[in-house]
């Protein structure tokens, strides 16, 4: 999943309803269903620079790259489950729901990570946050 698509999940209701019921599907013929969250920094780069020229950003950018990617997993999370049917108890974050922090490059990421420590340390995810959610990824498949 895409988060720095133009909508939200939970603001675009077609959306919502379509993978929504792709999930159900999948879960009702057992199939193992994981989502990858990614972009979450390029995301929350854009409302922070919103905030940053006085703009109000349709969602609070929070005070640290892992509670804004926490936040975000929570909403997502909460409707997709009212998406469909059969959705009670699925996605569960950092079981069946991650943050997936990916760049081009392991340069690309020392560039924003050293950028991001010089300007303002909470907004590049850190390395150890890196490894762990790509790991549950990894261990979740």
């Amino acid at each position: 999943v895409d988060a720095a698509a133009p909508a939200s999940l939970w603001e675009d209701e077609e959306a919502r309803s379509r993978f929504g019921g792709l999930i159900a599907a999948l879960l009702r013929q057992r199939y193992i269903v994981v989502v990858a969250v990614t972009r979450l920094a390029l995301h929350r780069g854009r409302l922070v620079e919103v905030t940053r020229q006085g703009g109000v950003p349709r969602e609070r950018p929070r005070a640290s790259y892992e509670d804004f990617a926490s936040r975000y997993l929570s909403r997502f999370c909460e409707s997709l489950r009212s998406a469909a049917d059969g959705l009670a108890h699925f996605p569960m974050i950092n079981a069946t729901v991650f943050d997936a922090p990916a760049w081009p490059t392991r340069r690309a990421w020392l560039v924003a990570s050293e950028l991001g420590q010089a300007v303002a340390p909470a907004e590049v995810p850190t390395l150890v946050h890196i490894r762990s959610q790509l790991g549950r990824l990894l261990l979740a498949t």
